[in-house]
C-alpha cells in the first residue's frame, strides 16, 4: 500500500454480476465517494460465481467470471484516475473472484459477499435491485408503489453487518467514469430521536460534499408538540462546512403507519437517496418495520445504516 494508507480509509465492497444493475451499483460506489480531506476510500468489487465447471459453460459470455473480471478492472483504473485527479484523497482498488461450492443460491451468494465485506472491513456494501418502483402493492389496501428487491438484495440488507447501500433501477445513476464529481446528490434523511436515526445521520456526514452540491433534507414526521418537533430536528447539525441543510417537520398522519407516510412524502418527492436507520443494534436481523417498508416502497436508492460509524457527528472525530 501506498504512503497514503497514513490516512484512515473508508471501505467499500460492490457485488457485480454482469447485468446492467450491477453496473450501476458500481458507477453509485464511485459517485458517493467524496473526497473527505482526511480519509481515502478502497473500493473491493466482488463477483461471485460457482466452481463447477459444467454449471460455468453453462452461462453467457457476458456473465462468465474473466469476462466480468476483466471488465470491472477496465472501470476501476478509469474511476481511479478521475478520482486521484482531486488530490489530496487517493482510491485503491481490487476486484475478486470469491467462488461457491454447490448450487448458485441466493443464500450462498449473500453469504459470499459478506464474507468479503467481513474480511475486508467493510463500512459500506453496495447492491444493485432490479425494482422499478412501478407497480402497486396488492397486499394492502394503500395505494402505494412499491419495488421487486429480489432474495439477494433483500438478505443483504438483513444481514449485512455494515451499512449496505440498495442501489433501485430507478431514477438516474451518472457513470462513474463520466461524471462523478460534477452531478449533486439529493439526499433525504428520516430522524425520530432515537438510536438508530442518530447513526443514520453520522453515516450520512461520511457521503454528503457540500462542494460538489449535494443537499439534505431532514425529515421529522411527529405526533404531538410542533415546537418539540423543530427543537428535535434542529438538534441535527451537519459537520461539513456549507452543507445544505433542508428541515421538513410535519405531523404524522396517524391513520397511515410511520413507513407508508414517510414513502408517500419522500415518493412525491426529487430524492436520490432515501437514509435510514435499522434496529440491528437492539434486534438481530431486524430493520425496523419504518426501515422494512422503505427499502420495498421508496422509489429511490436506500441507505440502510447500520452501527458500524467511522465518524460521530458529535464529537467531529473520524475512527477506523
Amino acid at each position: 500500500m501506498s504512503s497514503s494508507s497514513q490516512k484512515l480509509s473508508r471501505q467499500w465492497v460492490v457485488a457485480v454480476d454482469g447485468s446492467r444493475i450491477a453496473k450501476r451499483a458500481f458507477d453509485a460506489a464511485i459517485c458517493l465517494m467524496n473526497h473527505e480531506d482526511e480519509l481515502n476510500d478502497v473500493l473491493h468489487v466482488i463477483h461471485v460465481a460457482p466452481k463447477d465447471p459444467v454449471e460455468l459453460s453453462e452461462m453467457g459470455a457476458q456473465f462468465r467470471p474473466q469476462h466480468i473480471l476483466n471488465e470491472y478492472t477496465e472501470h476501476c483504473r478509469h474511476a481511479k484516475i478521475i478520482y486521484d485527479a482531486v488530490p489530496p484523497s487517493k482510491l485503491e482498488t481490487s476486484v475478486e473472484l470469491v467462488n461457491v461450492q454447490g448450487k448458485m443460491t441466493s443464500d450462498n451468494i449473500v453469504q459470499a459477499v459478506l464474507s468479503a465485506a467481513s474480511k475486508d472491513g467493510a463500512h459500506f456494501v453496495v447492491v444493485g435491485s432490479f425494482g422499478s418502483g412501478k407497480h402497486e402493492s396488492s397486499s394492502s389496501n394503500i395505494k402505494q408503489e412499491s419495488t421487486n428487491l429480489g432474495t439477494v438484495a433483500q438478505a443483504s440488507i438483513y444481514k449485512s453487518h455494515c451499512t449496505v447501500v440498495l442501489v433501485k433501477n430507478v431514477g438516474i445513476t451518472p457513470a462513474a467514469v463520466e461524471t462523478q464529481r460534477t452531478t449533486p446528490i439529493r439526499f433525504y434523511i428520516a430522524v425520530d430521536g432515537s438510536l438508530p436515526s442518530r447513526y443514520a445521520w453520522d453515516q450520512l456526514q461520511l457521503l454528503v460534499d457540500p462542494k460538489r452540491g449535494d443537499s439534505i433534507t431532514l425529515v421529522h414526521l411527529f405526533s404531538g408538540s410542533f415546537d418539540l418537533g423543530q427543537e428535535l430536528a434542529a438538534s441535527y447539525k451537519p459537520h461539513k462546512a456549507g452543507a445544505v441543510v433542508n428541515y421538513v417537520v410535519q405531523p404524522r398522519d396517524k391513520s397511515k403507519s410511520v413507513g407508508v407516510d414517510l414513502c408517500e412524502y419522500v415518493n412525491a418527492e426529487d430524492v436520490d437517496y432515501l437514509v435510514v436507520g435499522s434496529e440491528v443494534l437492539l434486534k438481530e436481523n431486524h430493520l425496523g418495520s419504518v426501515c422494512e417498508w422503505c427499502t420495498i416502497h421508496a422509489r429511490c436508492h436506500i441507505v440502510v445504516c447500520k452501527p458500524s460509524v467511522m465518524y460521530s457527528s458529535t464529537t467531529g472525530v473520524y475512527d477506523s
